[in-house]
């Protein structure tokens, strides 16, 4: 994360996104989705700093 704070762009206010296979949205859990809904919502990845440093040097 670079930064934070409060959200105000109106079109991420209620982005929805699937997180480790729960549906979230305003950055709260929903509920969980069943595999065949993953591909109707976003994906949100997370990686280590490690994983992030070795995809930036080979770029």
């Amino acid at each position: 994360m670079i930064g934070s704070g409060p959200i105000k762009d109106q079109k991420l206010v209620s982005l929805e996104f699937n997180m480790a296979g729960d549906l979230y949205r305003c950055g709260e859990p929903v509920r969980v989705l069943a595999i065949e809904e993953y591909q109707d919502y976003l994906l949100m990845g997370v990686s280590g700093y490690v994983l992030v440093e070795r995809y930036l040097t080979q770029h």
